[in-house]
């Protein structure tokens, strides 16, 4: 009987003649020569969605509320959410722009077939975004993030039908000469899913999950993320049906199974919470300290969170137990959680830090009867009119 478990770390590249093998094979060396995952670039992750079924009664938009579990597995990496609510996925300028800027990751959650991934408005099952068709494997192929390449894994149907189509969607990602990705990740058949809510909770966007966790989870190679989202998926979920079997056996990855993606480095202290001014006004600017220590003397670099949908970019290197400072300004009046994180020259990043929370008040209101008296008693010759309109008051 077959477990279905993965008995070595496998992947694909389904390249049909030497120059596309040549192309792909010289993008690996790159990527491995460059340290590639210790790149500031690497540290962005794109989330690309909409509403995948419409018909949910309660109105969840499934490729976003992927997208969003997601960002919260890949803590530390900088979001770009390009989503159909937002309208930054009506056309595909916002994400060609983004994926020319370059990121680690890449998650697509929608639908497909062999050359296209789409998904739709909110409630709106007759339009597919982007416009006018979704975005084509030929859009892939036109990329020019050059060397900044990511890992791409796409909830979807039959992106990764390389036996169907040689231009696959999946396979377009590795064949770019000018970009695209390093990596791929897809079903090589339709992609069954469940709706609203229950999504993630097994079959196709349930294995999407498992693949960035297996990141997450200590991933040192490309085929290990493969395998390791495998396993997980068979133990949870489990195999319960013909829907988990075809999830498991039509899930596929582009690339080079040895990749390397992450080195093995012991995780830096979670920093100290920062440390600054709890209380200010808008477009002023605010100086905030923190410290971490890496266990094998690394540099380190800082994250800060600054509460309101922003971060400072990861800055450094510092030296391992040196006090660090970063300045914010904000421009919107609230109550900020300010938190920080720090990883080391190998990419090993640390735990969030205890937030601490700010407040950026309203301007105080000004009394401005108050003020023309003031005015009034030191030059009281030059109001008179004034004089009246205060003393009437």
């Amino acid at each position: 009987e077959l477990d279905l478990h993965p008995d070595v770390h496998l992947a694909r590249i389904p390249c049909i003649n030497q120059n596309e093998l040549d192309n792909f094979v010289n993008k690996i060396i790159n990527y491995e020569n460059s340290y590639a995952y210790t790149q500031s670039w690497f540290g962005e992750i794109i989330t690309v969605g909409g509403d995948s079924f419409t018909t949910d009664e309660n109105g969840i938009l499934e490729g976003e509320y992927v997208n969003d579990k997601v960002i919260d597995i890949m803590q530390g990496f900088i979001p770009t959410r390009i989503w159909a609510s937002q309208g930054s996925l009506t056309t595909k300028a916002t994400l060609t722009n983004a994926l020319n800027s370059g990121a680690g990751f890449v998650d697509f959650s929608g639908h497909g077939n062999t050359y296209v991934w789409a998904t739709h408005p909110y409630k709106n099952p007759s339009v597919w975004l982007p416009l006018p068709y979704g975005w084509l494997s030929t859009d892939t192929l036109g990329l020019s993030n050059r060397e900044e390449l990511p890992i791409i894994v796409t909830g979807a149907c039959s992106v990764g039908k390389f036996n169907k189509d040689s231009n696959c969607y999946c396979y377009a990602w590795l064949k770019n000469r000018d970009g695209g990705g390093i990596a791929s990740f897809g079903a090589t058949g339709l992609g069954w899913a469940y709706i609203g809510e229950y999504v993630t909770y097994a079959l196709i966007e349930k294995m999407t999950l498992e693949v960035f966790k297996a990141y997450k989870n200590g991933a040192i190679t490309l085929g290990e993320m493969w395998s390791r989202a495998l396993n997980s998926y068979i133990q949870d979920p489990g195999l319960q049906d013909e829907g988990d079997y075809k999830t498991v056996l039509e899930w596929e990855c582009f690339g080079d199974p040895t990749l390397q993606i992450a080195e093995e480095s012991q995780t830096p202290s979670t920093p100290e919470r920062p440390s600054g001014p709890t209380s200010g006004e808008t477009y002023e600017e605010y100086t905030y300290t923190t410290t971490s220590t890496d266990p094998d003397g690394d540099a380190l670099y800082y994250l800060f969170d600054w509460g309101d949908g922003t971060y400072s970019g990861w800055i450094g290197p510092y030296t391992s137990g040196n006090t660090i400072s970063v300045k914010n300004t904000w421009f919107t009046e609230g109550t900020y959680e300010i938190k920080v994180k720090s990883k080391d020259i190998h990419g090993k990043q640390s735990e969030w830090s205890e937030p601490l929370t700010v407040s950026m008040p309203r301007n105080k209101a000004v009394n401005h009867y108050a003020l023309l008296e003031k005015i009034w008693e030191h030059f009281p010759n030059l109001f008179p009119l004034l004089k009246q309109i205060i003393l009437q008051k």
